[in-house]
């Protein structure tokens, strides 16, 4: 695993593959970015409809087994803190 940045060492250590870092809109809840292991690999936004919440997450290549794992259960947790009182479904693509 890569050593933690420092302030002055830049976002190449973050964000690899020159891309840029979406800034959603709005107060947040709703969309942001996927670190894995301090690294910029994906995205991630929430639809709600007919009392269902999905987030939908978005990686720019696939993952290991275990993040994927650890990027679902964190998906969870974000849904029981952002919309609890919504049945749960979570997308990871």
């Amino acid at each position: 695993m890569p050593a933690k940045p420092t302030p002055g060492q830049g976002r190449p250590r973050i964000v690899t593959g020159n891309r840029r870092i979406p800034l959603p809109p709005g107060s947040g809840g709703s969309a942001g970015t996927l670190l894995v292991d301090g690294l910029f690999q994906g995205t991630w936004k929430t639809t709600r409809s007919n009392g269902r919440a999905t987030p939908q997450i978005k990686t720019f290549s696939p993952l290991a087994a275990a993040d994927a794992e650890a990027v679902t259960d964190e998906g969870a947790r974000l849904l029981a803190f952002i919309a609890p009182q919504l049945d749960p479904h979570i997308t990871l693509a």
